[in-house]
């Protein structure tokens, strides 16, 4: 199993930082919204708007969402598992009363889809999570601010990389209630190095590495735990020696994947 199922996403209450518990906090007591979660690649954006499709659901009382024991938490989360794909930006399904797109993938029959959704709008809290919004075309932003300047009676969560927010329309931006998602602290990210060498048997050689690889991985969860994950395939330990040519390989493949990511604009 992937390390970012098992120890990241799939477990994403675990990486709430107390930001991030505000934000799900406050969309609860406020909700209808239109959020716009801004974060680097890696950081959590998908795993924050998961979370926030969760809580807005929960049965718990309010400052005690997402509980993960209610009949609906437990669903998102047996839908979030059960994903065939590592990436959860590509699940799709309805998940109680609201559904979650990747938006590279929309398209103009998609989009009609969308708006037949959002305009019939019934009695039960409804969110609609967008993830990947940085790769929606054009025309599909544009039909986006139609549905926004409609002011419906619903929650909108768009998922976008701070790096490619350019690609983004100021108009749509500027309907956006925007969260900047801050990296989880340091502190929080050794104790995850710590429990995956644990649980998967990775002999820690240098304890100064742990910090190494937080540091190195610019506070990342993903890259950490894909570093990590680097490291029991190989049966390495973990020492600044191993880290850091962990990171040189996780480096050459993220420069690939953004000349590719640019390349399919």
């Amino acid at each position: 199993m992937d390390f970012t199922d098992k120890y990241g996403i799939g477990k994403y209450d675990e990486m709430l930082t107390k930001q991030r518990r505000r934000i799900v906090e406050s969309f609860c007591q406020n909700a209808p919204m239109t959020i716009g979660l801004k974060a680097s690649f890696g950081v959590g954006k998908t795993a924050t708007g998961l979370t926030m499709v969760k809580a807005l659901h929960c049965e718990a009382p309010s400052g005690q969402r997402p509980c993960g024991l209610c009949a609906a938490c437990l669903d998102v989360e047996k839908r979030i598992k059960g994903s065939p794909s590592a990436d959860l930006s590509f699940l799709s399904g309805t998940i109680w009363g609201g559904r979650i797109w990747n938006s590279p993938r929309l398209t103009s029959a998609s989009m009609d889809e969308v708006e037949e959704m959002l305009f019939s709008y019934g009695g039960a809290p409804k969110v609609y999570f967008f993830d990947e919004f940085h790769r929606a075309s054009i025309a599909v932003q544009e039909r986006f601010l139609k549905i926004l300047d409609a002011r419906l009676r619903t929650s909108m969560l768009f998922a976008f990389a701070t790096e490619h927010e350019h690609r983004i329309t100021k108009p749509l931006l500027e309907r956006f209630h925007i969260c900047h998602l801050n990296p989880p602290a340091a502190v929080e990210l050794i104790a995850l190095v710590a429990r995956v060498c644990a649980t998967e048997d990775i002999e820690v050689l240098a304890p100064a590495a742990q910090m190494l690889l937080v540091r190195g991985s610019g506070r990342n969860p993903r890259l950490i735990l894909k570093a990590l994950q680097i490291l029991a395939f190989d049966g390495s330990p973990l020492s600044e020696e191993t880290v850091q040519g962990a990171l040189e390989v996780l480096k050459t493949v993220d420069n690939g994947r953004e000349k590719s990511d640019e390349g399919q604009l």
